[in-house]
């Protein structure tokens, strides 16, 4: 295989830098993208709606995995708060279905600049069912002037 593509290399230098050239444009492509879903201020701290609505599927359930087993790892350390926050938690939904609600989330522009973690609360909150919609419209009321101001 080495002494294959030597070979092409040897007797093609051209083709290899037109592979070579379109394969570097395409990683450069693919960095834009993700780039121009934050502003610089948002990567350096958190992931909003407008990196959210960029990661495939396979990755959105990762990163709620990832937030769900930081909730425990926070309850295990806690002792004290420890029933506070398990129950802040909406038992009995999977990460799919969370991954749902924030998508519907982040349909609407205004919810953009909102952080994940943020948003997964708030889809705490609805997917508890122990709210009013009053009280859900109003707290992601709350939750986007909070993010307007940083």
């Amino acid at each position: 295989m080495i002494r294959s593509a030597a070979s092409f290399i040897a007797q093609n230098p051209a083709g290899c830098t037109i592979v070579l050239m379109k394969r570097l444009l395409l990683l450069l492509a693919v960095a834009a993208l993700f780039v121009q879903g934050q502003s610089q201020k948002e990567i350096v701290t958190s992931v909003t709606g407008r990196m959210w609505v960029l990661l495939p599927e396979n990755c959105k359930l990762m990163y709620i995995s990832g937030v769900s087993d930081g909730i425990m790892i926070a309850a295990g350390w806690a002792d004290s708060d420890r029933p506070k926050i398990l129950g802040s938690r909406a038992t009995g939904f999977h990460a799919g279905e969370y991954m749902k609600e924030l998508d519907t989330l982040y349909k609407s522009t205004e919810n953009l600049p909102i952080t994940v973690p943020l948003a997964y609360n708030w889809c705490n909150l609805k997917l508890k069912g122990t709210e009013t919609n009053e009280f859900l419209e109003q707290r992601l009321i709350e939750l986007r002037k909070f993010v307007a101001k940083y």
